[in-house]
């Protein structure tokens, strides 16, 4: 059955796109620089990232000027830091097999408004998937991740939590854009299923984003081109 979207959420998606300038967090270590590694931007909306970690800054989206691209809804500057933060071992899960890219945005996903606000940002960079890490009761979360997915349908929305009020693995809520994924033992399930769907060749490049969806649903039954060979067995390394 669809979820009907609520208002509050539309309307946060309404006013989530006029976003503030912001300062710095005193308190949030800088990331120099750096080269783009190429591949599918990925962005993951989640508690926070320690982009300090190696494994995980040579993995960040980077501009023209190589410096990450990335948000943070909560403070509202360009420096999304947690030193626990579930995104870290999320984005280097996703980032496996090669050919992804991060865009981090750290978001308080209780608030629908800091997530609204996340996925403003999210939609406005080269990332083409968004990854929000919903919280245990998503209801609300995932209404504004389904309202997302219908103003923005080139870009596959993924929503996973730990229980889901749909059936497990990759339902769609009825949109042809969004999956809604059980997180998993370790809460990993949809990242390590991006990392195993986009590997390190091309097939998601110009699709859709319910073409993006069907590739996510169908990962593993195509055998990858020769010439790719993935960074990895597949296998996260521990942040």
């Amino acid at each position: 059955m669809t979820r009907r979207r609520t208002l509050p959420a539309l309307f946060c998606l309404a006013i989530a796109a006029l976003l503030p300038a912001g300062g710095t967090h005193a308190n949030d270590p800088a990331l120099k620089p750096g080269l783009d590694p190429g591949g599918t931007a990925v962005a993951i909306l989640a508690d926070g990232f320690d982009y300090t970690n190696a494994q995980l800054a040579k993995a960040l989206a980077r501009d023209g000027e190589g410096e990450a691209i990335a948000w943070d809804a909560v403070d509202q500057d360009h420096r999304p830091y947690a030193t626990d933060g579930l995104g870290t071992p999320a984005a280097i899960a996703a980032t496996a097999q090669g050919g992804v890219r991060i865009v981090q945005v750290r978001v308080d996903a209780k608030d629908t408004a800091s997530l609204a606000r996340g996925i403003a940002f999210a939609v406005q960079t080269p990332a083409r998937i968004v990854l929000a890490l919903l919280p245990e009761s998503e209801a609300a979360s995932g209404s504004v991740l389904a309202a997302a997915a219908e103003k923005f349908e080139t870009t596959l929305f993924v929503g996973s939590a730990p229980e889901l009020t749909v059936d497990d693995n990759a339902r769609s809520d009825g949109i042809a854009n969004l999956l809604l994924v059980e997180a998993g033992e370790d809460g990993l399930a949809a990242a390590e299923a991006l990392a195993e769907m986009l590997g390190c060749d091309k097939r998601s490049e110009g699709k859709s984003g319910a073409e993006l969806k069907r590739l996510f649903l169908d990962r593993g039954k195509e055998t990858p081109a020769p010439e790719c060979k993935p960074k990895s067995t597949g296998q996260a390394e521990k942040p």
